[in-house]
């Protein structure tokens, strides 16, 4: 007997939603618990900021104007002594040449598209309805085979806003709108390429949860993260693919360059440019250069799905789950480079 894509997906639905549910939260505590943000202090940890607060109100209490100079004197010396570190990592990233992959555009021109992995690419979505249509617009737009790309826009159980939009764009069905400028049966292909995911509801719903949840049903040899507000170059998954094809196996992680869309709408966005250049074309490589962990961004970096599993994925209990896994990925000996 043949099934359709449909039936099977309902089959893994109902079979593994629940086991899916408490794997997406605890995988990575029950692998590593000194990993997960799941205890949020230890001991030791709560007795030195208890201690220290009770010295800081007795302090205060004895004599407040000096209790004011001892904190700020504490603040102002770490401050300075990490400047100095910050300049040297940032000096090592402007003056030496650049460590990141960079993958040409004959390269990809060379390509041979049947011979590309499938590749997974998970979109965590919460609260962010009206930006839906633009992200799987942009997703459809990347010049990667469609047959060969799987694509998890995932969203909250609770989240009844986006489940109304992404119902009304034929996410679970048949469409009550269609995105200009596509016809009815444009759009029917054009849905094909995307798989609806609802997130059960559990006592936490962070964004890291929804990508582990994703991550369990991902089918591709590689998987990338994408916010709903991002605008991937199209050929960002070929260029990644083929740096995955040419890096030894222990490269287990891809961070592509971030930026701005509107860096010259006013002094604001120009202020956000300019730090998100500096940091990912310059502190970062610095950063590979003095052999520290790079903190991943929180969108656009691509991973080597099996060690991603391995790793246990990211922290659920972790607000912070791309640093966080930038330095998980450091600590097994694995490696991340920046791609052009």
């Amino acid at each position: 007997n043949v099934a359709s894509n449909n039936d099977i997906e309902k089959c893994i639905e109902g079979g593994y939603k629940e086991l899916h549910k408490d794997r997406a939260l605890l995988d990575l505590y029950y692998r590593r618990p000194d990993e997960s943000a799941h205890e949020v202090l230890y001991p030791w940890q709560r007795y030195t900021i208890i201690g220290f607060s009770v010295f800081a109100a007795f302090l205060f209490l004895a004599n407040y104007p000096l209790s004011f100079v001892f904190l700020f004197s504490i603040i102002n010396v770490a401050y300075f002594l990490v400047n100095p570190v910050k300049f040297y990592i940032s000096f090592k990233g402007i003056t030496g040449s650049t460590r990141a992959i960079r993958i040409s555009s004959d390269e990809i021109k060379k390509l041979e598209e049947k011979n590309l992995p499938v590749y997974t690419i998970l979109v965590p979505v919460y609260g962010e309805a009206e930006v839906l249509p633009h992200i799987l617009q942009n997703i459809y737009r990347m010049s990667y085979p469609k047959d060969r790309l799987d694509v998890k826009i995932l969203m909250e159980e609770k989240d009844k806003e986006t489940l109304r939009e992404a119902s009304r764009l034929g996410l679970f069905g048949k469409p009550e709108t269609v995105i200009e400028p596509m016809d009815i049966y444009q759009y029917r292909e054009f849905l094909k390429t995307f798989d609806a995911v609802v997130v059960p509801d559990s006592k936490i719903t962070t964004k890291p949860r929804a990508c582990n949840f994703g991550l369990l049903r991902a089918k591709g040899d590689y998987c990338v993260i994408y916010d709903a507000e991002d605008d991937p170059e199209p050929d960002q998954l070929k260029k990644a693919a083929v740096a995955f094809a040419r890096v030894d196996k222990n490269l287990v992680c891809l961070q592509s360059r971030l930026n701005f869309y509107n860096p010259k709408e006013n002094l604001l966005t120009r202020w956000f440019s300019l730090e998100y250049s500096y940091w990912y074309e310059y502190y970062l490589e610095g950063l590979d250069r003095v052999g520290a962990p790079l903190p991943l961004g929180g969108t656009s970096n691509h991973f080597r799905t099996k060690q991603l599993r391995e790793l246990g994925g990211w922290d659920p209990y972790n607000m912070t789950e791309d640093a966080d896994l930038g330095v998980r990925i450091s600590r097994r000996k694995m490696k991340t480079a920046m791609l052009n």
